[in-house]
């Protein structure tokens, strides 16, 4: 049996087979950082839409904006934005040019 203290990697999954977690120990900071945070901003690809992590450092409805590119699954923005989150979609090539101008 691991140490209660030790940082196990008990971290997300993805669909592809996993990327890497994040530790317990870490989770623990950033849960407790968050908690003190008026509001939550999430940059994530649509690769990460629909997906199940195997932990959970915020609940979504504690997210104030996700922005993420077009190819989000609908539905999945949708129900999303159902919980009061604001989704932002962005073109990934639009993007990339603003970044290079």
């Amino acid at each position: 049996m691991p140490d209660p203290g030790q940082d196990d990697q008990a971290g997300t999954a993805d669909r592809r087979g996993g990327a890497p977690g994040r530790g317990r120990a870490q989770q623990r900071v950033i849960r407790a950082a968050l908690e003190k945070t008026e509001r939550i901003i999430v940059l994530a690809d649509s690769s990460k839409f629909g997906d199940v992590a195997l932990s959970t450092v915020v609940p979504i409805n504690r997210v104030s904006v996700i922005v993420t590119d077009t190819g989000a699954d609908p539905v999945e923005v949708e129900r999303i934005a159902g919980e009061g989150v604001e989704v932002i979609l962005v073109e990934p090539d639009k993007a990339k040019s603003a970044v290079n101008t």
